[in-house]
């Protein structure tokens, strides 16, 4: 025994791990810049980590700051990653000796009997009593368990990487929705502007007909466009409630929490003049996604060398030692005390499942790679798409606010046309939708525009840094 204890630092010291050892991927090549990114409004400094402050809104902020702590899917996501962090620790604990201790007392009848005479006796009832000790440990010569510790080394930083990405979705989702809910509540000004105009309007129809220089053609037309006018408000009210429950499911709270803090309207978040975005390389090595395919493919890579040593003999060492009396107190006398110590060897010798678990690694494996390179070149496309997204939004804002303010413009000259009778009522019905249509198209490329914002830091793959590590 004493032998085969000073062996095992020899046997350990030539132990190696079979399998291929992890390298990272070459990422693709990218340059300093995007492409869709060289605009004026665009800047290849990094973007910040706190990129929502950059709309100065303080109600986002507030919003943002309880969605860090009471987001439940970001708890249930801290919550996998607690328990990848156990199971890579029980996966960890088979590099070390296992120690079982059994103990054990009975009271037993023999179910044979003696026979004296014509009658049999029974054997008396006797006590017994054991308790022993058991020590196992299997020497990774071949690098099984080291293999399956790195893989759920892997494992685990995939979870956290995964985390990550909750994050980064749930502070976009929380920016994304605030900023429509401001948007509709845009779109109603807008709509209560028009309908102010509108009414006047039909009032003026009203009384130019009552005063015969007006017709009741004229005053149905009105009326029509005034309440077709009412008909789009009910709806951005709807989309309101849906938003505000939408933040309230957000920040793990029940409808109606959030009614004291955005039923009063508000405007949009202001856009920043300029957006510092960093270079397309940054950018994947902050994402969230890239990072947990980096990682599933490294334990891919492990899993093979778990499977391929799997081919190879396990040696264990093994200790049992044990005590045995009738009695509890006959465990102390000589006599007593028995052990069993030794090695053990076993190789697999016709075993066709470990060649096709070995190969199911291996096609692992490569699949892992090509979701990995297939989850970069999305992460690429994602940012190119939304930077040019962005920059025609914004041209798109300023030929809108253009045409709304001449449409203002054409509106009331139409109106007073008609007044003075120099312009039929048809002019200013006209004048007036494309009022309203250019108003609200207006609203909603502002809308757009900021949205755009949000959806570009998400691409970037940023703020999940600065919530609070995992415990």
């Amino acid at each position: 025994m004493k032998r085969l204890i000073l062996l095992a630092p020899l046997l350990l010291a030539g132990c190696w791990s079979v399998g291929p050892d992890y390298q990272q991927p070459a990422m693709p090549e990218t340059g300093p810049v995007f492409r869709a990114g060289q605009t004026a409004a665009i800047r290849s400094s990094e973007p910040p980590e706190r990129w929502w402050e950059s709309l100065n809104d303080a109600k986002l902020n507030q919003l943002i700051e309880l969605a860090l702590t009471d987001n439940l899917d970001l708890k249930a996501a801290t919550a996998n990653l607690q328990a990848a962090r156990a199971n890579r620790d029980a996966v960890a604990a088979a590099l070390y000796p296992r120690v079982d201790a059994n103990a054990a007392l009975q009271r037993a009848r023999q179910a044979a009997a003696t026979q004296i005479g014509n009658q049999y006796a029974k054997l008396p009832d006797v006590w017994a009593t054991e308790a022993g000790l058991g020590l196992s440990w299997e020497l990774d010569l071949f690098g099984r368990v080291r293999r399956a510790v790195e893989a759920a080394d892997a494992d685990q930083a995939q979870i956290e990487a995964l985390r990550n990405q909750v994050l980064t979705v749930t502070l976009a989702d929380v920016a994304a929705t605030y900023i429509d809910l401001r948007g509709a509540q845009l779109r109603v000004s807008v709509a209560n502007h028009n309908l102010d105009v509108q009414r006047k309007t039909y009032q003026l129809t009203v009384t130019l007909s009552d005063a015969g220089r007006g017709t009741d053609l004229d005053v149905a037309r009105a009326r029509a466009q005034l309440e077709s006018t009412v008909a789009t408000v009910p709806p951005l009210y709807a989309q309101i409630t849906a938003d505000k429950n939408r933040l309230a499911l957000l920040l793990g709270q029940p409808p109606g929490t959030l009614d004291n803090i955005l039923d009063e309207p508000a405007p949009l978040p202001s856009v920043p003049e300029f957006m510092p975005v960093g270079s397309p390389a940054s950018m994947l090595r902050r994402r969230p996604d890239v990072a947990a395919s980096e990682r599933a493919l490294a334990s891919a890579t492990a899993r093979i060398g778990v499977a391929t040593a799997d081919l190879f003999p396990t040696i264990s060492f093994t200790a049992a030692p044990s005590w045995a009396g009738a009695q509890p107190g006959d465990l102390t006398k000589p006599g007593a005390f028995s052990y069993g110590v030794g090695p053990a060897i076993s190789m697999p010798i016709f075993d066709p499942s470990v060649y096709a678990r070995l190969r199911a690694a291996n096609a692992s494996e490569q699949s892992a790679l090509a979701n990995f390179q297939k989850v970069v070149l999305t992460a690429l496309a994602e940012a190119e798409t939304v930077l040019e997204g962005y920059e025609q939004d914004r041209l798109r804002r300023q030929s809108l606010s253009v045409a709304a303010s001449a449409s203002g413009r054409a509106a009331e000259l139409a109106s007073t046309r008609y007044l003075f009778g120099a312009e039929n009522f048809l002019a200013v019905l006209d004048a007036e939708a494309k009022e309203l249509a250019a108003e609200d198209q207006l609203a909603q490329s502002q809308i757009a525009v900021t949205t755009d914002l949000v959806t570009i830091y998400r691409a970037m793959g940023g703020g999940w840094s600065v919530a609070p590590p995992p415990r």
